[in-house]
Parts: C-alpha cells; structure tokens; sequence
C-alpha cells in the first residue's frame, strides 16, 4: 500500500468487484478508453481482478479515495524487464474526480514505481487522439509525441486516430 496525498494506492481485491464492475461499464469513463470500450461482464471483470491480483506481467494499483473509496485504477501492463519497458494506464472511473489533479498524482507514481521500483527505462502508452484532456495530461508529466496510428480505432461513428507516447528514465530525472 502506498500513499501520495490524500489518496492510497493498493493492489486489486475481490471486495473491489462492484465498484469496479460500475466504472467499467460507465458509458462516460469508458468513452476515452481504446480497445475493449464496450463494457465488461461480471464475470470478465472478476477474472481481471484475480488476474492482475497476483504477481505477473501487469502491475495494476486501486486508486482509493479516503471518502469514496475505490476511484479508479492505474498500472503497468505487458512489462518486459529484459528490455525494462512497460505500458501505462489509467482509468479514473468516478465522474466526481475527474479534473481534481488526481489522475496526474496517479499518474506520476506509476512512472515513478515503474523507474524506482521495476528498474525501467521506457514507459509508453496509447491514447486517442480524441482524448485532449489525457495527452495534455501525459505532457505535463514527461511524456513525448512518438507517432500516430491513423484510424486505429473506430468510436461513435467515426474513425480515430491513436497516439504513441513515452517516457523515458531520463527524461523524469
């Protein structure tokens, strides 16, 4: 367990089902998200937790709010410590904290647990050109522009373009 500020970072447990099971299938929280957007069944979210419960390839943290309780979730997937590089993200999924800092404080000690404790030098990510709010975020905390995949992903209607970004050991230093 691990605190910065008033929020408390812990690994996943089954208690954390129902809540986490509403924020994935909360049609807002999601919109910004790639890939599998579309909701989770119970059973698909159970299986997530106990998965990423146990030590592995991912290292995912619960962002615990000292009023709220579970908030949303941030990690690290598909690590790789030969080549010391992992994949950031994130999923802030109660609307009500949403532009209160807290996705930067998640965000900035999952890099930093990915440097200090994982030993990495490379943390990337995908995000939706679409998403502006998460890409001005990711600036702001060392992130640089990599490239565009055109038309990756296909949301309302339309096709949307991803971005790549990272983050290197020496960049956050």
């Amino acid at each position: 367990m691990y605190k910065r500020g008033d929020i408390t970072f812990r690994l996943p447990e089954i208690e954390d089902l129902d809540r986490f099971y509403a924020m994935r299938n909360d049609e807002d929280a999601i919109r910004s998200l790639g890939g599998y957007s579309a909701g989770m069944s119970k059973k698909a979210a159970t299986e997530w937790l106990i998965a990423r419960g146990s030590p592995g390839r991912d290292l995912i943290f619960m962002i615990i709010h000292p009023e709220s309780g579970l908030i949303g979730h941030v990690g690290l997937y598909e690590i790789d410590h030969r080549i010391r590089m992992g994949e950031f993200a994130i999923l802030i999924g109660d609307k009500n904290y949403w532009g209160r800092g807290i996705g930067e404080s998640a965000t900035r000690f999952m890099i930093n647990y990915g440097f200090d404790n994982l030993n990495l030098n490379r943390v990337q990510l995908e995000v939706l050109s679409t998403n502006q709010r998460a890409i001005k975020l990711y600036e702001r905390v060392g992130f640089t522009l990599e490239g565009t995949r055109r038309q990756v992903q296909y949301k309302d209607g339309q096709y949307i373009d991803s971005h790549l970004m990272s983050v290197l050991r020496n960049d956050a230093e």
